[in-house]
């Protein structure tokens, strides 16, 4: 695999012809501190992936990583980001939702229609537990695991964001 131009938001387009779910490109991705970029394309036979490395000790760890896999692995082109790169990026609705419960997804929509997200709040988890019938504890450890998964999937995103602001202002 060729590595080539140096710097801290990289885009990466890869290829792949295997797939296993226990050493995917994406599952790599995701644990290097890559963002992903959708859609993935398909085309015979290959799977084509985007992807912005923050940092270039990032895509390095992930150069490693990949090649290990039993896949062959094809990085065509890395480029140096300039300016604004919000429109590249799109979250799947699936992404952001698919690891919380049923009880979790009533938590925070509960929560939310009874304005416990609003400033000042509406109400508060006991009141909220009392009207579902449930303990308090009870229900707010549905709110908190499903505030906290939802926030670390957007961490990637609120990451790109942060970095698109100061590079902003060093301009």
């Amino acid at each position: 695999m060729k590595i080539t131009p140096q710097g801290e938001n990289v885009l990466i387009v890869t290829k792949r012809r295997v797939y296993t779910t226990e050493n995917s490109v994406l599952r790599n991705l995701d644990s290097h501190n890559m963002l992903h970029l959708m859609p993935i394309a398909y085309e015979g036979g290959w799977e084509h992936y985007q992807a912005i490395a923050f940092r270039d000790r990032d895509f390095t760890r992930f150069a490693r990583a990949v090649e290990h896999l039993p896949a062959e692995i094809i990085v065509i082109q890395r480029l140096l980001l300039r300016g604004h790169i919000g429109g590249l990026v799109t979250i799947s609705l699936n992404d952001l939702f698919a690891n919380l419960t049923d009880k979790q997804i009533e938590a925070l929509l509960t929560a939310y229609l009874m304005g416990y997200f609003k400033l000042p709040r509406k109400t508060n988890v006991l009141t909220i537990a009392r009207v579902k019938r449930v303990a308090r504890t009870t229900f707010q450890e549905h709110l908190n695991k499903a505030e906290n998964k939802v926030v670390s999937v957007l961490m990637p995103y609120l990451q790109l964001v942060q970095t698109n602001s100061v590079s902003k202002l060093r301009k």
